[in-house]
């Protein structure tokens, strides 16, 4: 800043060299106010970049603290949530979706469930179901689905579909929550054949009693 003061000395000095004396007094004080509202006008322009440059860094840090909490809520859920987008590739996962396919978040991040099933022809009804949700922007509740992880184990899933809706309400992806019914499936299973046992029992007792009476 001090060089640039000694030089509008030097550039009104020389004015002042083939001026009038006032003429070149005046010039000076003008060069002088341009220099120092040139100045005032760069400080100001930095003091904003600074603040702006601030700004975006801890909205960035705000954003990136939001995500990991995300995150963590949705690892350590145990059912499956994850969001997949129009053309079936995983955008979000949660711990327990990969542990199902016997790998990474990020691994799954970025593939489609055909990457992963065995069986196309469920990967293929996978899509199905998001696309119409995608299109048709309606929930989609499946009671039940089954499912074979990666350790080759059926797992019996209660499934709801939402669609996710960006700021022009264009639906491009799907958020995918699987509750584990695995559990209730098999006492269900157990209720059904105990009563079917009791049934063939009582079946068996009726006949003895018919044939008794003869």
């Amino acid at each position: 800043m001090a060089g640039f003061i000694t030089a509008i000395f030097y550039i009104a000095a020389i004015v002042g060299s083939f001026e009038p004396n006032y003429i070149g007094t005046i010039t000076f004080f003008g060069i002088a106010f341009v220099a120092w509202l040139s100045s005032h006008t760069l400080e100001y322009i930095l003091r904003q970049l600074r603040q702006s440059l601030t700004e975006a860094i801890t909205l960035r840090e705000k954003a990136q603290q939001q995500q990991r909490f995300l995150h963590q809520v949705i690892d350590i859920n145990p059912h499956f949530i994850f969001v997949r987008d129009q053309d079936g590739r995983f955008t979000l996962v949660n711990q327990a979706m990969a542990d199902a396919y016997g790998t990474t978040i990020e691994n799954v991040l970025g593939k489609t469930d055909a990457d992963f099933n065995p069986d196309p022809a469920r990967a293929r009804q996978f899509r199905q179901d998001d696309l119409e949700v995608i299109q048709t922007k309606k929930e989609l509740f499946i009671p039940e689905e089954s499912n074979i992880n990666a350790a080759g184990q059926l797992r019996w899933l209660q499934t709801t579909k939402r669609p996710l809706v960006d700021h022009t309400n264009a639906g491009n992806q799907v958020l995918r929550v699987a509750i584990h019914i695995t559990e209730l499936k098999l006492a269900e299973e157990k209720q059904r054949l105990n009563a079917q046992r009791l049934q063939i029992l009582h079946t068996i007792d009726q006949a003895i009693l018919a044939a008794d009476s003869l």
